[in-house]
């Protein structure tokens, strides 16, 4: 409710569920880190690169 309270009152609808999808996925990324769901900085970096290649 905070996060809401915190938008100017001229914040839109869609910006409300902006906001809302964005803290979704910082919630969301966390409890995937704390399981043990992360990878390391390389290995994203390489398949990153092999993205940009093809």
């Amino acid at each position: 409710m905070s996060t809401l309270q915190a938008l100017p009152e001229t914040a839109s609808l869609h910006d409300i569920r902006e906001e809302l999808e964005i803290l979704e996925g910082i919630k969301s990324g966390q409890q995937a880190a704390r399981a043990g769901h992360v990878q390391r900085q390389e290995a994203v970096e390489e398949l990153f690169a092999s993205w940009n290649s093809k």
